[in-house]
């Protein structure tokens, strides 16, 4: 059987890419697979171990003399699944590491659509009760001051961030208080799970802790500013 067998030195190129973008290098193991389109009947794969994407290395003639390197890799850059031909092996360290900041694109960022499931939900509960959309009044205004530092709290304690983060976070808010005293209560309403899914994008969040932040901001406004903003009253 005729494999294609990576040379130590090349194997810890591989393994310093890692480390260079910030990755563990025991989050990822080596495996062989069958070529389809290589010299050599198995190859070397790398695989991601958490999120199972992959990095495959074959080598194919370039002419009657001569090989090169080609690799195969998922996730890519705008597809599931890309093909190159980088030839020399300091070209497909280059494709490694494209491949590695395409792994944390995927898997850092939030899935906002997963995240939606939480503000969905918030929505939907707004949208079965009756509202009149009628602006605060000021004697309402310091409820809703106090719904949003109670949750601008959770959001600090939930995770540390960075200085530019937390200028982020601080604008964020300061805009939700500026808008209620502007806005109608609804129109106020999806403006803060707007700016709330902004925040989640910021600090990176994940699905779970999505969804835990619009849980927990529900719960918050529901207990302070529910009468308020979702029965229709006289004013």
């Amino acid at each position: 059987m005729n494999k294609l067998r990576l040379l130590t030195s090349q194997r810890n190129d591989v393994f310093k890419i890692i480390q260079d973008l910030g990755f563990v290098p025991s989050d990822f193991e080596w495996t062989e697979i069958e070529a389809r389109h290589s010299r050599y009947s198995h190859v070397p794969r790398l695989r991601h171990i958490p999120t199972g994407f992959w990095f495959s290395m074959g080598r194919e003639e370039i002419n009657s003399s001569e090989t090169g390197f080609i690799v195969t890799y998922s996730p890519g850059i705008e597809t599931e699944r890309h093909n190159e031909s980088p030839g020399s092996w300091s070209n497909v360290v280059g494709e490694v590491a494209f491949w590695l900041n395409n792994v944390r694109r995927e898997t850092v960022i939030p899935d906002l659509w997963d995240g939606l499931e939480g503000s969905n939900q918030f929505l939907q509960d707004a949208a079965t009760q009756p509202s009149d959309n009628l602006p605060f009044t000021q004697a309402e205004l310091p409820q809703v001051r106090s719904a949003l530092e109670e949750i601008k709290s959770y959001v600090i304690k939930t995770k540390e961030l960075t200085e530019a983060q937390r200028k982020i976070v601080d604008a964020r808010f300061d805009h939700m208080e500026e808008a209620a005293t502007r806005m109608g209560r609804k129109d106020w309403l999806s403006l803060v799970i707007g700016n709330l899914l902004g925040i989640a994008i910021t600090l990176a969040l994940n699905g779970d802790s999505t969804r835990d932040l619009f849980g927990f901001a529900a719960l918050v406004i529901k207990r302070i500013l529910g009468t308020m903003l979702y029965l229709a009253s006289p004013h």
